[in-house]
This record gives C-alpha cells, structure tokens and sequence, in this order.
C-alpha cells in the first residue's frame, strides 16, 4: 500500500503561520478543516497554537462569535417575513 505525504507546510516562523492561520479561518467562517487546508498547517498544530497562546485563542473565540452573528442576520430576516401563526377557537 502506498502512503501519500499531505502537502502541509512548516514554517519556522509560527507567528506567521498563526496568521495564515487566523486569516483562513476568517474567511471560512470558523471552519477549521478548511483554513489548516488553506494555511497549509495540520489541524493538530492548530490545536496546539489554541492550547499554548491565549491571544491565539481569545482570537480564534472572536472569528467564531462573528461566524454566528453572520448565521444569525439571514435567520432573523427570514424569520420577520414569516405570518406569525393565529389560533381560532372553534
């Protein structure tokens, strides 16, 4: 069975992979497969930049809050066009 090397890049430099990292996530709205895919970096050395810097964290918490207030304003919109339900007694 043949084994394939993932294409993930390490930069010695883990400030800038943080911000790859912190950008990806940005712009894929919290998913993190999908930013460590962009940012080249694995999911765990994600994890392990979440569990060792706190900055790094408190801003991952914030892209994350922002993901749901985005989720949250189509929602809400659709729920004001929505009759609201009227109950006739019979």
């Amino acid at each position: 069975m043949h084994l394939q090397k993932k294409n993930i890049i390490m930069i010695r430099n883990p400030d800038k992979n943080k911000e790859r990292l912190l950008i990806a996530l940005e712009k894929h709205l919290g998913i993190v497969t999908e930013a460590c895919k962009e940012a080249q970096i694995s999911r765990k050395q994600f994890y392990v930049y979440c569990n060792t810097d706190a900055d790094f964290k408190a801003t991952v918490e914030e892209i994350n809050d922002m993901t749901i207030d985005f989720a949250k304003v189509p929602y809400s919109k659709r729920l004001k066009k929505v009759p609201s339900v009227q109950y006739y007694s019979i």
